[in-house]
């Protein structure tokens, strides 16, 4: 297929050769260019206005206007962003495609990225209109190369979910099994294409401000996206990954993989087993069926603590066994002597020292907690003056300064065994099901870090 006039203004390369399972669509008159080809063109355009004006405002604004003179004129910048963003997602939620996924991918990227811009972007997740049905059904019937009836015995014409490159039916197979259809939207191949081209085209014009690449490797991001986006439109790797995913787990009975129905499935439509429960929206029973899980993972938990042999201290032993011949003791003098009793009086005054030690170590612990909290921005504000260079740095550190570089540092060690601690007690649990002794080596290993923890803050 030649593609004449859009040819000109975009790379061939946008228009990939139809596979076998176009081979057969008609083919355009010599010098005729179709409406899906200048929709493409225009999208392809459209996008690219958009970024210029939105980098136009931000040179203006932030580069022209950022200085001496001339700041009266520059407004809130976070609100200005906010506007961006906002025009950005009802664009995408008009466009479809790649720009409704970038939306979704920033608004993950709080680390590039301001939160009341990620805020906004986040409605890209519940604003996918899906595609009408009527092309849905000629994209089925064009992959298995027959009507849908001869393919389902059943097929639900509104879908039960619909993203940005895919939509999902509900459907019954020709021997009754209920299933779930996702099928690529018609053209989305072309789609991705000519928007990443636009993507790449916008990059381009942010790597010329030396501020953004100093901070965000562009190209890795582009690359990154570009490759994940791809992936995504062959469908029969998420088949590969379900089936991967069965049989890492098929000894589990606790999770349950949907089965994928391969003589069903193609590169643009996925079938599987129909497994749906509870939507991800139904908070009331969710938190049923977590306070049931809660209670379950309590059970094994209590049962594992049964089953680890535990090692009491040997003083501590020896103390309860005098307390106990003691008890016998005063009992057999004085049957109406109880020294529980008696030692109520000193048990209280042993708390209400315990309570002014514990006090204590509350303050100190609040008090290392918010040297904790000022280590981000303390780090930010140092990279901010290195970048800036103005950070000096002197051969001989001030008494002052020494202890409070000594205490970040040491705060800095703690916060490093506290993830590590942590992170060994999870993988503990979870290998505890399948490898009980590696299990419990972690979960013990992470009792030690938080035993080390507390012995080197003394």
């Amino acid at each position: 297929m030649r593609h004449t006039a859009l040819g000109r203004l975009l790379p061939p390369a946008l228009f990939p050769e139809d596979d076998e399972a176009h081979v057969n669509s008609p083919a355009e008159p010599p010098g005729a260019e179709s409406a899906a080809r200048r929709q493409l063109r225009w999208r392809y355009w459209r996008m690219l206005l958009f970024f210029a004006r939105a980098f136009a405002s931000f040179f203006f604004y932030d580069v022209l206007c950022d200085r001496p003179g001339l700041r009266f004129l520059r407004p809130e910048p976070i609100a200005r962003w906010r506007g961006h963003a906002r025009r950005y997602r009802l664009l995408a939620v008009t466009w479809g495609g790649v720009w409704i996924k970038l939306g979704q991918y920033l608004s993950t990227r709080v680390d590039i990225l301001p939160l009341s811009v990620v805020r906004e972007l986040r409605g890209l997740q519940d604003e996918v209109p899906a595609a009408p049905f009527g092309e849905i059904r000629l994209a089925i019937e064009r992959e298995f190369r027959r009507p849908l009836e001869q393919t389902f015995a059943s097929f639900l014409e509104t879908p039960i979910g619909a993203a940005s490159f895919a939509q999902v039916h509900e459907a019954r197979l020709p021997g009754g099994q209920p299933v779930v259809v996702k099928v690529l939207r018609p053209g989305i191949e072309e789609m991705v294409e000519v928007d990443l081209q636009a993507l790449s085209r916008a990059l381009s014009w942010l790597r010329l401000w030396p501020a953004v690449t100093r901070r965000v490797d562009l190209a890795w991001i582009e690359q990154e996206f570009a490759h994940t986006t791809r992936r995504e439109l062959d469908l029969r790797a998420e088949a590969d990954h379900l089936r991967r995913f069965a049989a890492n787990f098929a000894a589990d009975p606790g999770i349950h993989i949907p089965e994928v129905y391969r003589e069903f499935s193609t590169r643009r439509a996925l079938t599987e087993e129909n497994v749906a429960f509870i939507k991800i929206t139904d908070l009331g029973r969710l938190n049923k069926m977590l306070w049931n899980d809660a209670a379950a993972i309590w059970r094994e938990f209590g049962q594992l603590l049964q089953e680890t042999p535990i090692q009491v201290q040997v003083d501590l032993m020896f103390t309860g066994r005098a307390l106990e011949l003691l008890s016998g003791i005063a009992t057999e003098l004085d049957a109406e002597f109880n020294p529980w009793s008696e030692a109520i009086p000193f048990a209280q005054m042993l708390a209400a020292e315990g309570a002014t030690d514990a006090k204590m170590q509350v303050l100190e612990g609040l008090r290392q907690l918010s040297l904790l909290a000022k280590l981000p921005s303390e780090l930010s504000r140092l990279a901010g003056m290195a970048q800036r260079g103005r950070l000096t740095i002197r051969s001989s550190m001030a008494p002052d300064l020494r202890r409070q570089m000594l205490r970040l540092e040491k705060q800095a060690e703690r916060l490093n065994i506290s993830l590590l601690a942590a992170a060994s007690l999870v993988s503990g649990a979870i290998l505890y099901a399948s490898q009980p002794q590696a299990g419990i080596g972690l979960m013990v290993f992470a009792g030690l870090l938080v035993v080390a923890t507390r012995i080197a803050g003394r």
